[in-house]
């Protein structure tokens, strides 16, 4: 935070040529640019590991979150269209078809799991 280009020009070098290995935490997208090869992130509650530099992870998230959003409208598509056959169905068909009835509570009950995820972190 307090460094000035100089010294952060100088840091980087000095990194780069380093063997060992380095963890870092930042803001600054620049130094992420020039050092990271690999980058752990907690999301909802999740971590996930990208094996790649920030450009590349950055286009291989946006990838991520598009398929997710992907899957999100698919689920609530069937989810909708589960819930539009329960109420327009007959009591025969309905009884016939309990395990379409359980689906959809395993569906809602997988909605509600997915608003209610969270994530909680502790560093000492």
């Amino acid at each position: 935070n307090h460094l000035d280009i100089d010294s952060i020009n100088w840091l980087e070098g000095f990194l780069k040529t380093y063997q060992g290995s380095i963890f870092f935490v930042t803001h600054d997208r620049m130094f992420m640019t020039h050092l990271a090869t690999k980058i752990v992130e907690l999301d909802r509650g999740k971590l996930f590991s990208w094996t790649c530099d920030y450009n590349t992870f950055l286009e291989r998230k946006q990838a991520a979150l598009e398929a997710e959003a992907n899957q999100r409208e698919e689920f609530a598509r069937k989810l909708s269209q589960e819930e539009a056959w329960i109420r327009k169905g007959i009591k025969a068909r309905r009884t016939r078809n309990e395990g379409r009835v359980r689906a959809l509570e395993r569906m809602r009950e997988e909605k509600k799991a997915q608003r209610q995820l969270t994530g909680q972190v502790r560093m000492a």
